[in-house]
């Protein structure tokens, strides 16, 4: 998958929707493919594609991971419930906090975050893609 600028006046949603999804779904074929929510506008888009491209193939989490707002885990799960989507929330608040101790960097806080997804044998037993911002990744290639 090659990332290209689409100008507003070429934008066409109803195509780029299609197209996304015929990526997603050619990616992972017939595996199972993990994905991490947020709730952001990024992985909710990820999300939502990857359920109309992959169904009930799609597992999504929402990983709590200790700093979020009270009440968020439970509120982004109940929105994508609505939209027929379901998601578990996975607690790596320990893994989370633990991973965090003596980091120095603001930004590694986000690296740091993806860990318990990508490397835990729960969540990625069976499946061979991680949706990772707007395109599937190996998990070959997690490190």
């Amino acid at each position: 998958m090659s990332i290209q600028e689409i100008p507003v006046a070429k934008l066409n949603p109803k195509k780029f929707i299609e197209e996304q999804v015929k990526a997603l779904s050619a990616a992972v074929g017939n595996s199972l493919a993990i994905n991490a929510l947020s709730g952001g506008v990024d992985s909710s888009t990820v999300t939502m594609l990857g359920h109309r491209a992959l169904g009930n193939r799609l597992k999504t989490y929402f990983v709590q991971n200790g700093i979020m707002r009270e009440g968020e885990p439970e509120r982004v799960v109940g929105l994508f419930k609505k939209l027929g989507v379901p998601v578990e929330i996975y607690d790596a608040r320990e893994q989370f906090f633990a991973a965090l101790k003596g980091l120095t960097d603001p930004e590694g806080y986000r690296l740091v975050g993806v860990k318990p997804v990508d490397r835990n044998g729960k969540l990625t037993a069976g499946s061979h893609f991680l949706e990772k911002g707007a395109a599937p990744v190996a998990a070959n290639d997690l490190g």
